[in-house]
């Protein structure tokens, strides 16, 4: 049988809990948030802390480092860079904006989401004009990658359209070149 306790005791006991839930509660902001800042990064941020380089091969991605970020590819930049990209637009052009994607290749996808994903204010799978999906329907007007895939590796811009046909070293030569890696 439990004990008749009095009003004093149980806000006596009451007031322990509060301080000890506080406690813990303040314990663990304070760790979480001190803990985040010391280990969230994926040690490839600093050249000379970590000792990077430029074209690493990590967990199966390609990593260059610009501006102290780190971007990382399916395909190194020599190979990129035999695929021939005309554009007039850059980087800025994303920035803060939507962007919209076309793609059957969910890695294609993937790739220019993971680039360019931080800089957008978000990123959306689309059709190009008129299409029979439940996606939305973007014209040359907004943002729009459309990746297709094709023998012959080119990458060209037409208006705010880029068009990259090939296999996936296209959609790499593509965000190189809009890194300004070369």
């Amino acid at each position: 049988m439990k004990r008749i306790e009095s009003p004093e005791e149980i806000e006596k006991k009451q007031k322990r809990n509060k301080f000890i839930v506080g406690f813990a509660m303040i314990f663990l902001l304070l760790f979480s948030t001190a803990g985040y800042a010391f280990y969230s990064g994926n040690g490839l941020t600093n050249n000379q802390d970590s000792g990077f380089e430029q074209g690493q091969y990590v967990n199966g991605l390609w990593a260059y480092q610009m501006n102290g970020e780190v971007f990382y590819f399916l395909n190194d930049l020599e190979t990129a860079k035999e695929i021939k990209v005309s554009l007039t637009s850059g980087l800025n052009n994303y920035y803060g904006k939507p962007l919209f994607i076309v793609s059957d290749n969910l890695i294609a996808e993937s790739e220019i989401s993971r680039n360019i994903g931080r800089y957008s204010s978000r990123i959306q799978k689309a059709c190009y004009e008129k299409c029979e999906l439940d996606l939305p329907e973007k014209t040359c007007d907004d943002n729009l990658i459309i990746y297709k895939e094709s023998e012959n590796n080119k990458v060209y811009q037409d208006k705010n359209c880029i068009f990259i046909e090939g296999n996936l070293a296209s959609v790499d030569a593509f965000l190189y070149k809009i890194f300004g890696f070369y």
